[in-house]
Formats: structure tokens, sequence, C-alpha cells
């Protein structure tokens, strides 16, 4: 058995790599065929971002009219107009498996294939790629769960952060070089890192931001405290369906109070807590504790440095036998460590320098 817990990054078992590919529908039609994961006949679940579950479901891209993967929602400007640019989304039906292919082919029916009308089908450009058998009356939602790390922490907390250094500039920047967080790229708030985010969230820090920055901030603090309650709410271990329902209501009154006063935007992540968290729960009766994606996120960062470390890592001549070669022994180490120890104890015995053998004590 092993040592490490089953939601944990240690837990995370490595199936395929595919180093310097780009993420698009080709590559994921090549990779998925290969699973060949319709054959599978146990119920499962795809953890994911937004981008992705829409390259497999047919769908373009989450600019688009229709960005939503799960329901079939588009924003609307203050004259009640669709809109691609600032607006709030509406809740609609729930997008299902069949829905999409069948808006797919009305789409080349009528219109021959003409991009620019897809706008006018709910932007299905494709069918879905095969995930499961007879599930095309099922809401693409039971397989595809929102990931929690995605939609509540590099989502409306980043937005909010984004938003405050808009306003008080020179106090967050303060505030930033105070706990030395550095920003990995360009932009106001977007490029903090899960452990950043950690840090800003915590009580002694909220407290630190509500003595720099002016009373009409508390706001924004509010709101931060309600996306960390959301988010431990929804990765609980254990599904307490009130707690849940009440972390809800508390974000969308504090994010609806922001978006009136202070010009903060209804992002898609915004609209699918709002929109879909509960409709989620009720219909699956659990929250994101066994689909959260910060351990997936976790295992890209260590496998980044057992390839170091072990010098797998491959950066030119990607594709021939050398890196095929390396890949496997990266691949092979990775899991060992995570397959844990047998029942019965192990010694190692070697019958030869070059020829270990295993002896069961």
């Amino acid at each position: 058995m092993s040592k490490y817990k089953h939601t944990g990054q240690n837990r995370v078992f490595l199936l395929a790599q595919a180093d310097k590919v780009p993420e698009n529908r080709a590559n994921y039609d090549i990779l998925l065929d290969s699973l060949e994961l319709q054959t599978i006949s146990d119920d499962f679940q795809i953890v994911c971002d937004f981008k992705l579950i829409n390259i497999i479901l047919g769908l373009q891209t989450c600019a688009s009219r229709y960005s939503c993967a799960f329901c079939l929602s588009c924003k609307v400007d203050l004259e009640g107009k669709i809109t691609n640019r600032t607006g709030t989304y509406q809740k609609a039906e729930m997008r299902t498996w069949e829905h999409i292919g069948d808006q797919n082919e009305i789409w080349l029916e009528e219109t021959g294939g003409d991009r620019s009308q897809l706008k006018n089908y709910y932007n299905c450009e494709l069918k879905p790629i095969p995930i499961k058998s007879g599930k095309g009356s099922e809401p693409v939602m039971k397989t595809f769960p929102p990931d929690p790390l995605h939609c509540n922490l590099l989502g409306p907390f980043i937005d909010a952060l984004d938003k405050m250094e808009f306003y008080w500039k020179e106090q967050m920047e303060e505030f930033y070089k105070r706990h030395a967080l550095k920003k990995s790229g360009q932009g106001a708030g977007g490029k903090f890192n899960g452990k950043d985010i950690r840090l800003i969230f915590k009580d002694s820090s909220l407290e630190e931001l509500s003595v720099m920055l002016p009373v009409e901030a508390e706001p924004f603090l509010n709101y931060l405290k309600t996306i960390r309650e959301l988010h431990f709410a929804v990765i609980s271990k254990e599904f307490n369906y009130s707690r849940c329902e009440k972390a809800v209501f508390d974000f969308e009154i504090n994010f609806w109070h922001l978006h009136a006063n202070m010009s903060l935007p209804m992002t898609l992540k915004v609209h699918v807590i709002i929109d879909h968290y509960m409709w989620y729960f009720d219909n699956m009766g659990k929250n994101f504790h066994e689909t959260n994606g910060e351990y997936v996120e976790a295992v890209h960062y260590s496998l980044d440095g057992h390839e170091e470390k072990h010098k797998y890592k491959v950066t030119r001549n990607i594709g021939t036998d050398g890196h095929l070669r390396k890949a496997i022994q990266s691949h092979t180490s990775f899991n060992s460590k995570r397959v844990g120890s047998p029942n019965r104890i192990m010694s190692i015995k070697k019958k030869s320098p070059n020829s270990p053998l295993a002896r069961v004590n």
C-alpha cells in the first residue's frame, strides 16, 4: 500500500508525455483515440482547464460568443444585447454531448462550414472526441468538473488583485515588496502562483492590507475572504452541502457589489461559480475534493525537477529513439516512487554487478 494520500500529487501516475507538442484538436484526437477511454466500463471524470475542455468538446475558444463549455450561456451588455465584450453571463440550458454534435451537423448543412456563422450555432465547430459510450444526453459537466484551482484561485482571486492594483497601485506594490512576491510575467495580478496566493489570503496578510489600504478597499478584502472560504469548502474532504451553498451565496453577494460599484468584471470563471457550482453539488452529490487540479499541477514541477536531477530532460532531437528511451526511463523511475511498498519485505541481492535480483525475505 502507498503511504501517500489518494488525492495528493504523489499518487498521480504518468500515463503519457508529449514534449513540445502543441495543444490542439488534431493532437488530442491522436492522444485520446490511443487511450480508448470509451471502452472503460467504470465511470470516470477528466480534470483539465477550460481551454482543453473546449478542444475535446469541439467548441471554439473561451473568447467566443458561447464560451461556456457547460451551458448555452452568452454575455449581454447593459441594453440586453449579446456581446463578446463587457457584460454579464445569463444562466442557460446545460450543454450535452448530443446537442454539441447536433449543432455541428446543422451548421455544416445550413452554412457549408462557414466559420463566421458558428456564433449562431453555439460555436460547435467540431463533434466531441469520443470519451464515453452511451452518454449522449448527459450534461458534459458530469464528465468535466470545473477545476477549483483555476476557477477560484487563478480566476476571481487574481481578478480582484488586478482591480486593487488599479485603484491602489503604490500600496499593493509595497505589500508585494514586503513579502517578496514577484510575478512571473507582465500584467497586474495574473502571474502569481498558488503558493503566493495562499500567502496573500492568510488572515495576517489580509489584516495587513486592511491597514495599508483606504476604507474603500474593505469590500475587496471581504471578497478575497469569501473566495478563500469558497475554495476550502469545495475541496474539503468531507462534503458539507450547507457550507458549500453558503460559500457560493456569499461569493455571489460580494461579487455583485464589486461589479456594480468598482467595475469588477464578470468573467467566465465567475459565471461558472455562480451558475454551475450548485448544479454540480445537487446532481453529483459531492464537491471537488477528488477532482481538485492543484495536485496535478504540482506534478508538473515535480516531474521537471525529477528529470533535471536524473538528466532525463530532452530539449533537442525530440521524437528520436534516444528521446523515447529517456522518456521511458523517466516515467518508470517517477512512477515507481509512487507505487508504495509491497506487503512483504523485499531486499536486493546482486547476482552479478549488472544483474540485480530481488529476493523475498
